[in-house]
């Protein structure tokens, strides 16, 4: 057991790695960010259409899959409504389109600004948390099976969770300008991977099998692609040209591919 926990910790501690690449160095164009928040996008959009989802359908079925995904992307939808509109991207239009704010304030600088940013991060950072727990709990079930096969699983998931850390640490950094307060919210999300992983499996262990964990991930594929559609791409192009947003969206997927190919 302890093995596997320790397992489980190692990868969700990629996260907090990749908190450290979001904050090292000068930040002081929106590249860094659009490049960061978009390259997150590509990953999850990825990780959820080619690992999440396959798997959920394999295993809990079609109609099952399908509610659990939509009912993810619905639920973050309902915890915007009823918190009031954290979309930097959403404000930015929002406030654009009123013609005197608009002459005096760049779209830019708007989608810069840093309440908008931390609140940015602090829902990035609460939807990895979530996301990282059934990783987690999947982590720590094959480790308990066999530590030596759960090693590539380990590796895949800290692969993943390095841009993930990126895209909390980045949009905090950029609101705060205080690099220890960016990286400890990305290392606190990646901490869901082992704590979330316990929790899960005090809870579902008595009731563990495949379908249970198809539907979880359902759930939260459904969470991360509704985020990068709304959130992270948007912000992504409101702080960077367009062609190279897409690119690196598209560089996310390619990390995602590669890694997957070269993993198993």
């Amino acid at each position: 057991m302890i093995t596997a926990i320790l397992l489980t910790a190692l990868a969700g501690a990629a996260t907090a790695i990749g908190g450290l690449i979001g904050v090292w160095g000068p930040h002081t164009s929106n590249r860094v960010l659009s490049a960061g928040v978009a390259l997150a996008a590509g990953v999850m959009i990825y990780v959820s259409f080619v690992e999440l989802l396959p798997g959920a359908f394999t295993h809990s079925g079609d109609v099952a899959s399908v509610i659990a995904f939509f009912s993810g992307a619905v639920f973050v939808l309902l915890i915007e409504e009823v918190a009031g509109r954290w979309s930097p991207a959403d404000r930015v239009r929002q406030e654009s389109s009123v013609e005197q704010h608009a002459a005096q304030v760049p779209a830019s600088k708007l989608a810069r600004d840093p309440a908008k940013l931390t609140r940015t991060a602090i829902v990035m950072a609460a939807v990895l948390a979530a996301h990282n727990a059934p990783e987690g709990f999947v982590t720590l079930i094959a480790a308990l099976q066999d530590p030596v096969l759960a090693l590539p699983i380990v590796v895949a998931i800290a692969i993943h969770n390095i841009p993930e850390g990126i895209a909390v640490a980045v949009p905090m950094y950029h609101a705060t300008g205080n690099r220890l307060k960016a990286w400890a919210f990305s290392a606190a999300s990646g901490l869901a991977e082992p704590v979330g992983a316990l929790i899960l499996y005090a809870i579902l262990g008595p009731f563990l099998n495949l379908a249970t964990v198809g539907v979880v991930n359902a759930v939260i594929a459904g969470i991360m692609v509704f985020i990068s559609l709304h959130e992270l791409i948007p912000l992504a192009f409101a702080t960077g040209k367009k062609a190279t947003t897409s690119l690196w969206v598209i560089v996310g997927m390619a990390l995602m591919a590669v890694s997957i190919i070269i993993l198993t």
